[in-house]
């Protein structure tokens, strides 16, 4: 069932990036995405701002961001014209943020509409465009109740590390924990800002060896993104 509920609460951001959905506060339903996605009230009410669940055949439009945060890369809004219809559906996927720090090994699970072709091993749950990874090494990588403040692409990101497969559209994906469905960061960045990553990191063996060592390489070759413990202490008031 975690498969199928990330999958649905996982949407179409931007014309081609990735959001989802948190669940209702103060007669809102709220949505998160990264801030490099949506980060202006112009993109939110703009051509940037259309939010779609395929799979819940789910279409709508940024209505306002409620706070955004360069340093976590993450952004928190509302949309227009929401019926009670779609709002039932989206409360029964919705997941919010987890206020626990990150744990080493635990296993996780993404979904994204990125450009890497990662197989969907779901009965008939993928739309076209969307891509998850639910691999042996979809897990923590960072060290226990780990995250930095890292350079990405200009300007300083939090980030833990994660051995999801991650492309250009998976920006603002959730990162689920796969057995329990809790909700522990928003995907931003893959490689840590590098343009060229090292060819060892589709060997098996170099993958666990940086996991089994704490090797810096786990800060500059895998997948990144900001932590829910992260999130709730700069979020905490809006999120449901």
């Amino acid at each position: 069932m975690t498969f199928q509920r990330v999958v649905k609460a996982t949407a179409n951001v931007a014309g081609g990036s990735t959001g989802i959905v948190l669940g209702e506060k103060n007669g809102q339903m709220i949505f998160a995405t990264n801030h490099h996605v949506l980060g202006t009230e112009e993109e939110c009410l703009g051509k940037y701002g259309g939010v779609g669940f395929k799979l819940l055949k789910i279409y709508l439009q940024c209505a306002k961001i409620l706070i955004t945060n360069e340093a976590l890369d993450v952004t928190l809004f509302t949309v227009k014209d929401l019926t009670e219809e779609d709002a039932a559906k989206l409360r029964l996927v919705a997941t919010t943020f987890s206020k626990g720090l990150p744990k080493k090994g635990r296993k996780l699970i993404t979904a994204g509409h990125g450009k890497i072709g990662i197989v969907i091993n779901s009965d008939n749950m993928s739309s076209p465009d969307m891509k998850a990874d639910d691999s042996d090494n979809c897990k923590i990588f960072s060290p226990d109740n780990e995250a930095r403040l890292l350079p990405d692409s200009g300007r300083d990101v939090w980030k833990f590390a994660i051995g999801c497969e991650g492309s250009h559209g998976d920006s603002g994906s959730g990162i689920f924990d796969r057995d329990t469905g809790e909700l522990v960061g928003i995907l931003h960045s893959g490689q840590g800002g590098v343009k060229e990553r090292d060819p060892r990191v589709t060997d098996s063996a170099f993958i666990s060896e940086i996991y089994d060592t704490s090797s810096e390489a786990v800060w500059k070759e895998l997948t990144y993104g900001a932590p829910s413990s992260k999130i709730h202490e700069v979020m905490g008031e809006f999120i449901p």
